[in-house]
């Protein structure tokens, strides 16, 4: 986490879920995160139908949306709705938060119209494995940040609820004139010891030493081999 106020959102969500996989969205207090709360978003539905119920000040200039009431897929250019979907269906069935590397593709439209064309950026072919070809600029403008989402819990009531944060690492000066939309260029999962591990049926506190390996017992007919050890 780079920016400045996806530490702080992370940092607060963290002291307030404690041992929990997250904490109730009852528990936030908005004067707490004061400094960060125009960066601050909340979304709330089901997985394929999320929606913003609020947005920062400083993420609507950025993005040139009001962005209140309208889907989460309204964030993102056409090539990744996909991992956006999965990323919030993510979230919402394992109650993890997931940090996500963002790019503004183009905000040319906050920027005064130049008086001669500027020259024409090179290009050159990108040898990633993607299906078909693709060119791309070198000069090419875009604005990268950071995207934190994080789970909520409110028993009281039904669907999802996600609070999320966006940073950029150079903001605009001045608020777009016309919506953006975003690419997602990286994605990881934050926390998982938040969670036990499940899944291997063993018993913690019988493993046995043979050699170079330790034998854990388990549920089943017989020992497993957990593996090697230094």
């Amino acid at each position: 986490m780079r920016h400045s106020s996806i530490r702080a959102v992370y940092t607060y969500w963290n002291q307030l879920r404690a041992h929990r996989p997250a904490p109730l969205r009852t528990e936030m207090d908005p004067r707490a995160l004061a400094r960060e709360l125009g960066d601050i978003f909340l979304l709330e539905g089901e997985d394929d139908e999320m929606r913003f119920r609020l947005a920062g000040s400083r993420m609507v200039h950025a993005l040139g949306d009001s962005l209140t009431g309208k889907p989460f897929s309204a964030l993102w250019e056409e090539q990744a709705m996909a991992g956006a979907r999965e990323a919030v269906a993510t979230i919402n069935k394992a109650e993890e938060p997931m940090l996500l590397g963002i790019r503004v593709p183009d905000h040319t439209d906050i920027m005064p119209a130049p008086e001669q064309p500027a020259p024409r950026p090179s290009t050159w072919l990108n040898l990633r494995p993607l299906p078909g070809p693709r060119i791309e600029r070198r000069r090419a403008t875009g604005l990268a940040g950071e995207l934190l989402l994080l789970p909520l819990r409110h028993p009281s009531r039904s669907g999802r609820r996600i609070l999320g944060a966006f940073g950029l690492f150079d903001p605009p000066a001045l608020p777009r004139t016309s919506p953006a939309r975003m690419m997602i260029s990286g994605g990881r999962m934050l926390g998982r010891d938040a969670i036990p591990l499940r899944g291997s049926d063993l018993l913690p506190g019988n493993g046995e030493r043979r050699g170079h390996l330790t034998i854990l017992q388990g549920n089943g007919p017989g020992p497993a081999v957990k593996g090697e050890q230094a």
